[in-house]
């Protein structure tokens, strides 16, 4: 029997009451500066009683690295993606060089400075619908996918480059690549489009990913694509009962996918002696 998935995005906004309550981080600052986002991560590990110091704290890198629009908010829940910069696909920065001095510049240094420190790390990764919902209506797309092709295959393959270039550039510093597409689910696009973002995209993502010796978790809501798409199977892997999800992942191989929850609740509670996985047909 599965088991049940809980969205842990769903059930989380902005960084817990607590980090407030530990020192003097001004927001939105504390979110998007690597000086705030390292002794947080830190705190969190502790205080969470995790494995593992895990950035960013919001999902906007992706967004703001493709000339996305982005409100700094400075409430408690802090940045956030703003409103749709551009209309149509035909308006998106395709030719543009990616925008690397924000949040994914202050992200690399976090993750540069914990790796160096000792720490185990952890990116958090949007997949390509959930970045093209922050920058354009999806509607748009799904209309050039009918009409024109050739733009849409453009803007696939231009959201899916920056998330490779993402890896290419934070590699020595991730231990474990969090990856999840919260808009690009089979029960929100459909079988047909699902699957075709698995093959286009995230197939090329996870695999440079795990080239690279990270060990990745995938967003289970994800796991219906690749598996319709017959692009993995499903593998059960023995583990020791004491372990958490994170320690369970770390302490495994790094040629599956990790997708059986969600990584946001990832405690104990959860082992039963065993872990689902996803291997890859790839590979």
């Amino acid at each position: 029997m599965e088991e049940k998935i809980i969205c842990g995005n769903e059930e989380m906004s902005g960084l817990p009451e607590y980090v407030f309550e530990a020192g003097d981080y001004p927001v939105p600052d504390c979110y998007l500066q690597a000086k705030y986002m390292v002794p947080i991560a830190r705190l969190m590990k502790e205080q969470e009683e995790k494995s593992l110091c895990t950035v960013p704290f919001c999902q906007t890198a992706e967004v703001e690295m493709l000339h996305g629009a982005i409100n700094n908010a400075t409430d408690g829940g802090g940045p956030r993606v703003g409103q749709q910069a551009y209309k149509k696909l035909e308006e998106l920065p395709m030719e543009e060089p990616f925008y690397v001095d924000g949040l994914f510049g202050e992200t690399k240094k976090a993750l540069k400075e914990l790796k160096e420190a000792g720490e185990k790390t952890m990116l958090i990764m949007s997949g390509p619908i959930s970045i093209l919902s922050g920058l354009v209506p999806l509607q748009k797309l799904f209309v050039a996918r009918r009409k024109n092709p050739a733009l849409y295959e453009k803007a696939i393959a231009w959201v899916t480059e920056a998330l490779l270039f993402y890896l290419d550039e934070v590699y020595p510093y991730v231990d474990i690549l969090s990856y999840a597409d919260s808009a690009g689910s089979v029960d929100l696009l459909g079988e047909p489009v699902a699957v075709e973002m698995a093959e286009k995209a995230h197939r090329l993502v996870l695999e440079k990913a795990m080239k690279y010796g990270m060990h990745v978790h995938l967003c289970p809501r994800l796991n219906k694509s690749l598996l319709l798409g017959g692009l993995a199977e499903h593998e059960k892997i023995t583990v020791d009962e004491s372990l958490t999800y994170e320690e369970a992942i770390l302490s495994g191989p790094a040629d599956v996918l990790y997708a059986q929850r969600c990584i946001k609740q990832s405690g104990k509670g959860w082992n039963k002696g065993y872990i689902m996985v996803l291997k890859p047909t790839w590979r």
